[in-house]
């Protein structure tokens, strides 16, 4: 990952969920390359360890502390182990996960709604912790991580689907509600990225072929480009796009421009 001229994020809390390993830790990596104090949550102590010791490695300031973002109480003792470094002023919503594939009358009730919680509940939790703080201050960042399979219907990992496009919904709803406030929050599409969950998929029944083949055509993108888009979004140069759907490749300019061009913009809409 090229390391940023300047380091536009100096004095900045930024949390990152999910920041163990893959699209995670390329963030982590890249907010602290531009001056941000990171803090990492994610189920296992080691990957979070590893990805810790990557950020120090480069001269950055990185906490982890170990999480289940769906659980209430993990997430409480999230914020008071940020509180450390400061006020979250940047969060990025990136945990997920994926286990649900196959048509849906013959999935796993259970399973299926466990898979909407990971999705939803996760950024839900989250921003509903920090906003009140950065509301107060009148400044801050929420940027979810999404996936094309949330704009356009996927009958590969449908719970997937359903869930990621609830994420950019929730995103659009927010950013109204947050008109005038000082805080944006945007939708992040990276493409897709050969993570852990990916190579699951790739082993899937229903889905793995697919994948597979996504793979050996070379569609993988690296998880920086992810990175580096999200740390443009943090920087408040692009807060006229807050509520946006953007994807990595996107010419932020150019969505600015036709800001005003609700259907140019990049929201959810209904495909017919």
């Amino acid at each position: 990952m090229t390391e940023p001229r300047v380091q536009p994020l100096v004095g900045t809390t930024a949390l990152v969920t999910g920041g163990g390993r893959g699209i995670g830790q390329a963030i982590a990596l890249r907010l602290a390359q531009s001056g941000a104090r990171v803090v990492i949550a994610a189920r296992s102590a080691d990957q979070l360890e590893a990805t810790a010791a990557r950020v120090r490695q480069e001269g950055g300031v990185v906490l982890s502390v170990v999480a289940d973002v769906t659980n209430v109480r993990d997430v409480t003792r999230l914020m008071e182990a940020a509180d450390e470094f400061g006020p979250v002023d940047l969060l990025v919503n990136n945990a997920a996960s994926a286990h649900t594939s196959g048509p849906l009358w013959q999935s796993d009730p259970d399973h299926w709604w466990q898979d909407l919680r990971g999705l939803l509940e996760n950024p839900f939790r989250c921003l509903h912790a920090v906003l009140p703080g950065m509301l107060t201050r009148h400044r801050g960042a929420i940027i979810n991580i999404a996936s094309e399979a949330g704009a356009g219907p996927s009958p590969l990992l449908p719970a997937y689907s359903v869930g990621k496009t609830a994420l950019i919904r929730l995103t659009e709803v927010l950013a109204l509600q947050l008109h005038g406030t000082g805080v944006s929050t945007f939708a992040v599409n990276p493409g897709f990225v050969h993570t852990a969950m990916v190579e699951h998929a790739a082993q899937d029944r229903w889905a793995g072929s697919q994948f597979r083949e996504w793979i050996e055509q070379g569609h993988a993108v690296p998880p920086e480009r992810a990175a580096n888009l999200v740390g443009e979004l943090a920087t408040g140069a692009w807060d006229g796009l807050s509520g946006c759907y953007v994807s990595v490749g996107d010419d932020l300019s150019a969505l600015l421009r036709r800001r005003g061009d609700t259907e140019g913009l990049r929201t959810l809409r209904l495909r017919r």
